[in-house]
């Protein structure tokens, strides 16, 4: 029986993510093993302010994937640069958990703690009279500084607390439409070497090809206005039939830009040119 590697992070989501891959994998009778990798972002707890962004949560894993130590790595897509790497791919986006931002609520709503611009912006659009600040940390060192006091509520993906199991932690779910997610939030991506024809032909098979629409569509708009942390930006896109709707968001000079486009899913130069004019 061949073994694969799988490469991931250490958080509990990360890891979390990858054994629900390994599950998938050992059912298609794979022996799977799973390596962890410490990550730049993993190590630097720097506000996102004070921290480059590319590559934050990606880098090291990928030059693992090109130095053959792990052959596959499982991540959240809403955290990879739009610079693809020379020899790696993504072979397949298994799934999306739900790609709505969740509030946990602990006090009186006058402080609110997330490490997103985007989030900050739109917050500060639907609530009044009340604070935003930074905060940093995985799951669970978010939650433990909301319940120290240091925050009133604190806005987390949906995807990431449903993958922990807790979803029953959740005040408030914000529609797409109020609050529009981050590019890719809550879909999950496996990334391989280009030329691993025996790991491309399993992924295939683990492969959503409407998802994969999806990403494409929410990730052009990403790359066009340069999509992270730093940049107040938002993109979510849905497939119905031949169609596919797409709600976006920007920051243009201090005011929220939103938009939703509806067009033929193959027509991607219509939806980069409505993309460009937000």
């Amino acid at each position: 029986m061949k073994k694969l590697v799988i490469g991931t992070r250490g958080s509990k989501l990360a890891l979390a993510q990858a054994e629900h891959i390994k599950n998938h994998l050992e059912k298609m009778g794979l022996e799977i093993e799973l390596k962890v990798i410490k990550t730049s972002g993993d190590i630097n707890q720097s506000t996102f302010s004070e921290i480059p962004l590319k590559k934050l949560f990606v880098k090291e894993i990928e030059e693992e994937l090109l130095a053959k130590t792990i052959d596959l790595a499982v991540h959240s897509m809403k955290d990879m640069p739009y610079d693809e790497v020379e020899g790696l791919i993504m072979g397949a986006y298994p799934e999306r958990e739900d790609p709505r931002d969740a509030l946990i609520i602990h006090n009186d709503i006058k402080v609110i703690g997330t490490g997103s611009e985007r989030r900050k912006v739109q917050l500060e659009a639907i609530y009044e009279n009340i604070e935003v600040k930074p905060i940093r940390g995985n799951v669970d060192t978010r939650i433990s500084k909301l319940y120290n006091g240091d925050y009133d509520a604190i806005v987390l993906a949906a995807a990431g607390l449903n993958r922990l199991g807790l979803e029953n932690m959740i005040s408030r779910y914000f529609e797409v439409e109020e609050m529009v997610p981050s590019p890719c939030q809550g879909v999950l991506g496996i990334q391989c070497r280009e030329d691993d024809e025996f790991v491309r032909k399993i992924l295939d098979l683990l492969d959503n090809k409407e998802l994969r629409k999806v990403v494409e569509l929410e990730r052009i708009f990403g790359k066009l206005h340069n999509g992270g942390c730093k940049s107040p930006i938002g993109a979510y896109a849905e497939i119905d039939d031949n169609n596919a709707i797409v709600w976006v968001m920007k920051l243009v000079d201090g005011k929220i830009n939103k938009k939703k486009i509806i067009g033929k899913v193959e027509d991607l130069d219509f939806f980069e040119k409505e993309f460009r004019l937000i």
